[in-house]
């Protein structure tokens, strides 16, 4: 297993935001190429300076020591406003924030630069060029990661089949195997975090992005939480967005207001247009027109010390195994990705608030479709793609299971789920029904889709078998050619390719033959 250092690497490589790690006596422990020119060195450099003791990093570093001992512990970041310089002599307004971290090493402080000043155009394009380099090898490096991580699972799945074991030994078979399972997980959280192709953002509805979310979420929550939308009148502003991406943001926020409410409450959901006369903390947030989004629940709330850490990298309240502390920085990066920012409110015993601001979008509309979510009802010249058939969805996103679900029981189709290929294996010896077609996912912990695409042809020979992946090129293999799959769907999909390329799967079965 990689150490939290090396893992730190791989983070800091999958992020355009520049990322230092120093330790106590300020070595720079990891550092990525946008955080180079910050500390006088040159990007291409191999050489990991220290950080000089008057550095405004060192000495944002200092102010926290100093604060901290003040506030008795409680404080474990600060931020700044500095001005940083280049090697070249370039000056930027910046805007720092130190974060205490307990490594294996020791005490360290992980530092986030953020440029305030506006970039020129070329350098922008040239940022994005390389961080698109970055983001392709930290994707084959998590690739990598899976592999070795899927091997240990596997190996560790075959000795706990092994009853001759003493139950000493098979409880520290049974710990690894959790313990492998979590890289599993943090290893898919650092690809989606390195995943920053961009977002293609359209005219959009945000009225209609809510109500497509709504039946999604009510499939989310447990009986004990009641699901109330604040009654709006009819928004006549749009925002410029990628609904799909936006769609998994608040997806996100509602999973974790559920987890927040154990016992049961009610969460909250509200759209509403707010001209922002004041700026918030968020260097993001300024004076204008924007849409908000609310999301409220009545769970447990949030003490002050975990609200101002709740947008850190790898912070979490969960239970182990539930959660590792990227959900919200993903969503944060998203939203900034879309211009807006993120607000949070808290209080003990009352529950937490989510705020997303979006800005208005007021130029002319393009006679170009808009994408307004990914429940949006289809033409009627697709009605043809309903059926009645029996799905089974094998996928280990939770937020993806529950998106496909409504599209296909919308249709008419009668959907089954399961996390991951030994539950679906599970499933379909004990089911007494017949299952039409199953959607696989490619990569899942346990059993690898195209491990498990060949048990099930085994089990249920006339089964279609549909595969999914967010890699188009895990379509490219001699894997995926002698797979014998009925068809291939590449992550993001709208819903007519969708349930295009299922009923076209079904059609072809049922179709007598000439």
């Amino acid at each position: 297993m990689a150490s939290d250092v090396q893992l730190l690497h791989i983070l800091a490589a999958s992020t355009p935001q520049a990322f230092v790690c120093v330790n106590e006596d300020l070595e720079v422990l990891v550092c990525n190429s946008a955080a180079r020119q910050w500390l006088g060195e040159a990007q291409g450099s191999a050489h990991l300076p220290r950080i000089a003791p008057f550095h405004p990093i060192a000495l944002g570093i200092k102010r926290l020591k100093d604060r901290k001992a003040v506030a008795e512990g409680e404080l474990h970041q600060i931020g700044s406003i500095v001005e940083l310089s280049t090697q070249e002599g370039d000056r930027s307004r910046c805007e720092t924030t130190v974060i205490e971290a307990i490594l294996s090493v020791g005490l360290c402080y992980n530092v986030l630069i953020r440029n305030l000043t506006p970039p020129r155009e070329e350098a922008v394009t040239k940022s994005n060029q390389l961080s698109e380099s970055i983001c392709t090898l930290a994707n084959g490096v998590a690739h990598d990661f899976n592999n070795v991580l899927t091997a240990v699972v596997s190996h560790l799945d075959l000795a706990l089949l092994n009853h001759s074991i003493p139950n000493p030994v098979m409880a520290d078979l049974s710990q690894a195997r959790s313990a492998a399972m979590r890289g599993v997980e943090l290893v898919r959280r650092l690809q989606s975090y390195s995943q920053s192709n961009g977002i293609r953002p359209v005219p959009t509805d945000p009225s209609r992005l809510i109500s497509t979310l709504i039946p999604v979420l009510k499939g989310a929550l447990p009986e004990n939480i009641h699901l109330l939308v604040e009654p709006k009148p009819a928004l006549d502003w749009e925002v410029l967005a990628d609904a799909h991406q936006l769609s998994h943001v608040l997806l996100n926020l509602g999973l974790n207001a559920r987890d927040a409410m154990l016992s049961g409450g009610t969460l909250t959901v509200a759209v509403e247009c707010v001209h922002c006369e004041r700026v918030a903390s968020d260097p993001l947030a300024r004076v204008g027109d924007f849409v908000r989004i609310m999301l409220r629940d009545t769970g447990t709330g949030m003490p002050e010390s975990v609200l101002r850490r709740v947008f850190q990298p790898y912070f979490t309240t969960k239970a182990f195994g539930k959660g590792i502390g990227l959900g919200l920085v993903i969503s944060q990066n998203v939203v900034t990705e879309h211009k807006g920012w993120m607000e949070v409110e808290s209080q003990i015993g009352v529950g937490s608030t989510f705020y997303v601001y979006l800005p208005r979008h007021q130029e002319p509309l393009q006679p170009t479709p808009r994408d307004n979510g990914a429940l949006q009802p289809l033409p009627e010249h697709f009605r043809h793609f309903e059926g009645t058939e029996t799905v089974l969805i094998v996928d280990d996103e939770e937020m993806i299971r529950l998106v496909m679900r409504s599209i296909l029981a919308y249709r008419g189709y009668k959907v089954m789920e399961a996390p991951d290929g030994e539950s679906a294996l599970d499933f379909a010896r004990t089911f007494s029904g017949k299952i039409d077609i199953i959607l696989l996912d490619v990569h899942m912990p346990r059993l690898n889709g195209w491990t498990a695409l060949k048990k099930l042809q085994e089990l249920l020979p006339s089964v279609l078998v549909i595969m999914l992946s967010g890699d188009g090129r895990e379509f490219k293999t001699d894997t995926a050619a002698s797979s014998k799959a009925a068809g291939f769907l590449e992550k993001p999909f709208d819903n007519a390719e969708f349930l295009q390329t299922i009923r076209a799967a079904l059609d072809k079965r049922n179709k007598p033959a000439p």
